[in-house]
C-alpha cells in the first residue's frame, strides 16, 4: 500500500470543519492544547468520518499525555485516534507518524523501526518518513544514521516545526549549533526552550542556560503546562546553576516526577541534570530505568558532558559499568535488528 500525503476524507459537516480549522493555529502547550482538544473532540463527534480531525486529535492527545498532565490515558487516546484516522484514510502520513512515535517512546524499537523503514521505502520523497525513522534511530542510539535522516527531512521540508525533535538528536551527537537550528523551527515553545537550555549547559554557558530555563519556567507557568510543584523545582535547578546547592529532596522529587512520564527517553534527561549537580547514584538509577523501558542511552552516555562527573566517580564505577553494558546490549540488539531488515 502506498502512503502519501492526502487531503483525506472530505468533511461532511461544515460546523465540524470550522472547529477543525479553528484548532490548527492553537499552541500544543498548556491551555492552548486543551482548547484544541475540546474543539477537535466536538468536531469528531459531529463528523466521525473526517480522518484529518482524528489525526490532529491524536497529536494533541499525545502532547497532553507526554508534555502536559494527561498521563497514560491520553497516550492511549493518541494511538487510538491515530489508528481511527488510518482506518478512515490509510494514506494520512501524520497519523502513521504518530503511531511510530508512540511505539518508539514505549520502547518497542523493533516494531517501530519496521514501521518507519516501511514508510521510507514507500515514500522516499517524504520528509516526515525520514523524520519518523530518525526518531527510532535516536532511541536505539544509532546517532550517525539518525542525524543523516534529520538532515534529509529538513532538506525536503525546511520549515516544519515538528522536526524540532531533531534538535535533541543533534544535541546527543554533539552537534550543538545544528541542534539549535532544528529547535528554532518551533521557536519559543517549551520543548525548544528546555532543550536550548540543556545545550547551553552542555557547552558550559551557565548564565545563558539559567536565563533560558527561567524563560521556559515563566512560559510554563503562564500557560498552565506545569503545576506549582514543578515550577518550584524549576526554580531550585535555576538557583543551582547560579551557585546554590541543589537540595537532595528536590533532586529526588524531580527524579520521581520524571519517572511518571511514559516516554522511555524522559528518565535520561533528568539523569543528565542530576549527574551535573552531583547526584551520581540517582542519575544512574534513572539511566538504568530508561534502558529498561527501551531507550538505549548508548553510546552517548560515554560522551555526554553532563555525565562526566559520573564517569569519573570511582565510587559508582561498578554501577556505571553495569548500566553501560545494559545500554550497549540494548543498542547492539537494535542495530542487529535494523541491519537484518
Amino acid at each position: 500500500m502506498c502512503i502519501r500525503d492526502s487531503a483525506g476524507t472530505q468533511p461532511q459537516s461544515p460546523e465540524a470543519y470550522d472547529l477543525y480549522l479553528r484548532s490548527l493555529p492553537l499552541a500544543t502547550d498548556g491551555t492552548g492544547n486543551l482548547e484544541g482538544i475540546a474543539l477537535l473532540e466536538r468536531a469528531v463527534d459531529l463528523d466521525p468520518g473526517y480522518a484529518p480531525a482524528w489525526t490532529q486529535l491524536a497529536i494533541r492527545y499525545y502532547h497532553h499525555g507526554n508534555y502536559g498532565q494527561g498521563g497514560e490515558p491520553f497516550y492511549d487516546r493518541s494511538i487510538e485516534a491515530a489508528r481511527t484516522a488510518l482506518s478512515l484514510d490509510p494514506e494520512l502520513m501524520d497519523a502513521a507518524l504518530r503511531v511510530i512515535v508512540v511505539t518508539t517512546e514505549r520502547g518497542r524499537l523493533a516494531e517501530a523501526w519496521d514501521a518507519a523503514q516501511g514508510l521510507v521505502q514507500r515514500r522516499p520523497d517524504s520528509a516526515r518518513a525520514y523524520f519518523a525513522r530518525s526518531y527510532v534511530l535516536r532511541y536505539g542510539g544509532a546517532l550517525d544514521r539518525a542525524v543523516e535522516d534529520c538532515d534529509r527531512a529538513l532538506a525536503l521540508d525546511p520549515t516544519n516545526p515538528s522536526f524540532r525533535s531533531c534538535g535533541i538528536t543533534n544535541m546527543l551527537a554533539g552537534r550543538y549549533e545544528r541542534a539549535v537550528q532544528f529547535l528554532e523551527l518551533d521557536a519559543g515553545s517549551l520543548l525548544t526552550l528546555d532543550n536550548i537550555g540543556a545545550i547551553r549547559l552542555r557547552q558550559g554557558r551557565l548564565q545563558e542556560a539559567a536565563e533560558t530555563f527561567r524563560e521556559s519556567s515563566a512560559l510554563a507557568g503562564a500557560s498552565g503546562a506545569r503545576d506549582a510543584e514543578a515550577q518550584a523545582l524549576d526554580q531550585a535547578f535555576i538557583r543551582a546553576l547560579e551557585g546554590e546547592p541543589l537540595p537532595a529532596e528536590s533532586a529526588q522529587l524531580a527524579a520521581d516526577k520524571q519517572l511518571m512520564h511514559l516516554d522511555a527517553e524522559q528518565p535520561y534527561w533528568m539523569a543528565a541534570l542530576l549527574a551535573y549537580h552531583g547526584f551520581h547514584e540517582l542519575s544512574l538509577e534513572l539511566v538504568a530505568e530508561g534502558i529498561r523501558r527501551g531507550y538505549c542511552s548508548y553510546p552517548f552516555m560515554e560522551t555526554d558532558p553532563l555525565l562526566a562527573g559520573v564517569r569519573a566517580d570511582e565510587s559508582v564505577a561498578g554501577e556505571f559499568a553495569r548500566v553501560r553494558q545494559a545500554g550497549k546490549s540494548c543498542h547492539d540488539e537494535f542495530v542487529a535488528h535494523i541491519e537484518g531488515h
